[in-house]
């Protein structure tokens, strides 16, 4: 990988030294001292070459290159540490440890009749899922050694959350459901990051938004028979 990274230069000056001598405080020699250029800061291309192992750890420091942060006045240029980012904001996978967390989205014609969906995972790797039906929303699947590389060239696992996406029926008096229909949806799978999961001490826990958004209901006071 290249990188533009922000250099200056900096020159060896003779400075005084100082001593007492019988006629008092005088120059008694030169020395030599690194001072920072006065030339403006400059950005310097610079050809990079970053291996990045399988299974590298969060924040793991893959590489230290002196003298080439951004300059502070009075200060000479730091140091640029390259360390490992785990995922973006635009893959479809959260990264948990070695295991990865998905969305894959399914019409309620998919979840009624059944449905079989694949993607092309992790590079040249396939996932298929075949399913009759939901047995219920937001069903979660593992499908197991289908994570990340870790420790000892074992792999994590894959979790995938079905969510069912419920047609628009506004203004629509009817609505009308058939098996042909998912022949047309079988094609493309519908992938997004899961964002319920989060990692505390190391383990992976699963946040539920529906509480913290819940619409409070009222309830009408008086005797309630169960």
């Amino acid at each position: 990988m290249a990188a533009d990274l922000s250099a200056k230069t900096a020159a060896d000056v003779q400075v005084p030294k100082y001593g007492m001598t019988p006629f008092g405080r005088q120059v008694v020699g030169m020395r030599e001292k690194e001072q920072e250029s006065r030339e403006r800061c400059h950005e310097v291309p610079v050809e990079v070459t970053v291996r990045v192992s399988k299974g590298a750890k969060q924040g793991a420091s893959l590489k230290v290159l002196s003298n080439m942060g951004h300059q502070t006045p009075g200060k000479f240029p730091g140091k640029v540490n390259f360390k490992v980012q785990r995922g973006s904001k635009e893959d479809s996978y959260r990264i948990a440890e070695s295991d990865l967390h998905t969305v894959l989205h399914v019409s309620l014609e998919q979840a009624l009749f059944g449905f079989s969906i694949s993607w092309r995972h992790l590079g040249e790797e396939t996932v298929t899922i075949v399913k009759d039906r939901l047995e219920r929303p937001d069903e979660v699947l593992r499908l197991k050694g289908k994570g990340l590389v870790q420790s000892g060239n074992k792999r994590g696992d894959l979790y995938v959350r079905l969510a069912v996406d419920l047609p628009e029926v506004a203004g629509q008096k009817e609505l009308s459901l058939s098996a042909k229909n998912v022949e047309a949806l079988q094609a493309e799978a519908k992938l997004e990051m899961e964002d319920e999961v989060r990692i505390e001490e190391g383990t992976a826990w699963r946040d539920w938004k529906e509480r913290s958004s819940a619409i409070t209901y009222k309830v009408s006071k008086g005797k309630t028979e169960l």
